[in-house]
């Protein structure tokens, strides 16, 4: 999969290995892109939740930046077929309580779509692509009445 934006960055995430263990690989060779993969890096080392993808490594060089996560399925919500009512609401219920969570912890996932929300081994939703993840200020926090 590659990931294309409106500011050009190129972004290449592919499925590898850790030793025995399946990764997610996502590679950028350009500025912009090389500078979001640095961005996701910064926020994933300061937030840690359960459904979050989790941060194996990092890699850089000349030609590229690479961040390696812990492989949390190979589905994302945008990928998956029709649902019955009880799906939707158990997904939806799962989803909702993850993002609750996160904003708990003060943070907001900035750019959540179906894209970002992974199906993995038992229905189990893990967020990605948390590189527009950011604090979430204490307006929006007392607006959500959480303060």
């Amino acid at each position: 999969m590659t990931e294309h934006f409106a500011n050009q960055r190129t972004i290449r995430v592919a499925i590898g290995s850790n030793g025995d263990d399946l990764v997610a690989v996502k590679t950028a060779t350009n500025g912009t892109g090389r500078a979001a993969i640095e961005r996701e890096v910064l926020v994933l080392t300061q937030l840690n939740h359960p459904n979050l993808v989790e941060l194996v490594r990092t890699e850089e060089n000349e030609e590229s930046t690479t961040m390696v996560t812990q492989f949390a399925g190979r589905t994302t919500l945008a990928k998956v077929g029709p649902l019955d009512a009880s799906a939707v609401a158990r997904i939806g219920a799962a989803l909702l309580t993850i993002v609750r969570e996160i904003h708990d912890m003060g943070w907001v996932h900035g750019r959540l779509t179906e894209e970002h929300c992974i199906i993995g081994a038992g229905g189990r939703i893990t967020l990605c692509a948390l590189g527009a993840a950011h604090r979430a200020d204490a307006a929006l926090l007392a607006h959500e009445g959480r303060v």
